[in-house]
């Protein structure tokens, strides 16, 4: 039997090992830094309202025993792709027919001036220090008005006073207008959640945020939701991401290949589940029928679902005139006669016709 590595936990590798493993032709081995099983870090801020961990489980433990699927605790060092070897922090070193690199990415922070405690949610540790420094009536505020920053905005404050620092002029302006930021604004502000757009901070000390413009925050600490960074071992070809062609090998390795949030191809990084799973699936195929394919990443919805609010987003929705808006739908076209994006909000009953109606005459909707 070949011997597979997988390194890292995420759904990519998790879906690659399910993949080889039924077929019965492979050792797999998936290598993670973290010592509990691995888990949807999508969904792992609503540990701040349920601390059960195996709830975001992406498997129980029994699911890969059942399948001989080795899960090993430890950091990669180096790889030697010369003798297709992986060495590991424990000096363990592990020999593979077939590498995967699976290992996402890390949450981006800056550095705020001033003596405030800052974090950032991306790990279940993280949410536990946050939980624990959370205190009844403390008043805290989230810096990226995003989207995962309002999921976690709408979390959070069911449990303690909230604001929202944004540094543009409006919520969301890489998805939506501004009248539609402002309703969505609306939304949250009605439920006690504080929106500060076009926010810099100027200095945090003293239990209150003073931004550049005058205005002054309470808040007892800072979590930072500005995006995320690919992560993966040294020593590899990489820019922002390992750098791979377009069948997902990493650049000038043999049978070295990367999938995820770590991945960058021509130019483009992938910072979605959806990617995440195809990439799996091509590689695994790629691997079992020994042959090169090349990946073609999907058009994607974008969505927002809270207690709060649902907004959903497809294809173009910056550029292009809005030739309809009503009852929680905007219709954008670029040449007056086909639509090119669609927003909807609060309006989930329409999500099937507005994801099949880009490209089609305005009519559709």
């Amino acid at each position: 039997m070949k011997d597979v590595l997988i390194i890292g936990g995420s759904i990519g590798g998790i879906t690659v090992a399910d993949a080889l493993q039924r077929s019965g032709k492979y050792n797999i081995t998936v290598i993670d830094r973290e010592t509990i099983n691995p888990y949807y870090r999508m969904r792992v801020c609503s540990l701040f309202l349920d601390e059960d961990v195996s709830k975001i489980q992406i498997h129980p433990s029994t699911w890969y025993s059942e399948r001989g699927i080795k899960l090993a605790i430890g950091s990669v060092v180096s790889i030697d792709s010369d003798n297709n070897k992986v060495l590991l922090d424990s000096g363990e070193a592990l020999s593979y027919s077939y590498l995967i690199i699976a290992t996402g990415a890390v949450a981006r922070s800056i550095t705020i001036p001033g003596d405030f405690d800052s974090y950032t949610i991306r790990s279940i540790n993280d949410v536990l220090k946050v939980k624990n420094r959370i205190k009844k009536n403390d008043e805290i505020a989230i810096l990226g008005g995003g989207l995962l920053g309002l999921e976690l905005a709408g979390l959070l404050s069911k449990i303690t006073k909230v604001h929202v620092l944004e540094s543009s002029e409006y919520l969301l302006p890489r998805f939506m207008d501004r009248e539609s930021a402002e309703f969505v604004k609306g939304c949250f502000e009605e439920n006690g959640i504080k929106i500060h757009t076009s926010s810099q901070i100027k200095v945090a000390k003293d239990n209150k945020i003073e931004l550049v413009d005058g205005r002054t925050i309470s808040s007892s600490l800072i979590i930072q939701s500005i995006g995320v960074s690919p992560t993966f071992p040294d020593g590899l070809p990489h820019n922002k991401g390992l750098l791979v062609d377009s069948s997902l090998r990493v650049k000038g390795l043999k049978n070295v290949f990367a999938v995820g949030d770590c991945v960058e191809l021509d130019g483009r990084l992938f910072n979605l589940a959806l990617f995440s799973r195809e990439m799996a699936n091509l590689v695994s195929k790629e691997i079992l029928e020994e042959r090169e394919l090349s990946y073609t990443p999907a058009t994607v919805t974008t969505m927002l679902k809270t207690d709060l609010i649902s907004l959903a987003f497809f294809g173009n929705t910056t550029d292009g005139e809005i030739v309809k808006r009503e009852d929680g739908l905007v219709v954008f076209s670029l040449d007056n006669e086909n639509i090119s994006g669609v927003i909807l909000v609060n309006n989930d009953k329409r999500l099937m016709v507005a994801r099949s109606s880009i490209g089609k005459p305005l009519s559709t909707l």
